[in-house]
């Protein structure tokens, strides 16, 4: 694939992911108390809640900020929390049909497979963009030497 498109691709999926992880982490900052309150309600996560209501929404806040400076950190943080939270999703809806994830905004709104089908879609173009990126980085690396 020629540099520019992997770039441009790279690229877009970057975008979409910081447009989800702002949001989303900013969602959560709006409403701390809802947020706060769904964590609490949910059985896998008592003792964790306190610690994660201030952790979670700030590490998505930092994973955008990381896909502007390095895209490669950026894209693996962002691809590493989809992944947890569709593992935490998965175990909710295994425990019993009510989702209470605390996404936040539409997000928390959406039907549980149309949910894990966005966080999938998400894993995917986020391992893409890692193996394109450092794909990428191998090639500078051989043409450099």
């Amino acid at each position: 694939m020629q540099p520019g498109k992997r770039k441009r691709i790279v690229g877009g999926i970057c975008i979409l992911y910081g447009l989800l992880l702002l949001y989303s982490g900013w969602v959560k900052l709006q409403d701390l108390a809802a947020f706060r309150t769904s964590l609490e309600d949910s059985a896998y996560l008592d003792g964790a809640a306190r610690v994660l209501v201030r952790v979670v929404p700030v590490v998505e806040l930092l994973a955008v900020v990381a896909l502007v400076i390095h895209r490669l950190a950026g894209l693996i943080i962002g691809t590493g929390l989809i992944a947890v939270f569709t593992a935490y999703l998965l175990a909710v809806l295994q425990a019993g049909p009510v989702l209470a994830c605390g996404c936040g905004g539409w997000l928390e709104r959406l039907p549980p497979p149309v949910h894990l089908a966005l966080n999938g879609f998400f894993i995917l173009i986020g391992l893409l963009g890692i193996g394109m990126e450092l794909q990428a980085r191998r090639t500078v690396k051989i043409v450099r030497a």
